[in-house]
């Protein structure tokens, strides 16, 4: 997402968090939904990234 796109977003009153979801620090149950698509190329160990 392009910064532009993510200013925008704000303005229109969006919460909106660009970086490293670790690093998010949202709490418990925060979402009821999260979507992530074509994220697993961009993992640095695919093969181990997962939660428990």
């Amino acid at each position: 997402m392009s910064k532009p796109a993510i200013e925008k977003a704000k303005q229109q009153g969006f919460n909106v968090f660009w970086g490293d979801v670790t690093a998010a620090a949202y709490p418990d149950n925060y979402f009821d939904v999260v979507i992530a698509s074509e994220v697993i190329e961009h993992l640095e160990k695919p093969a181990i990234s997962h939660l428990p």
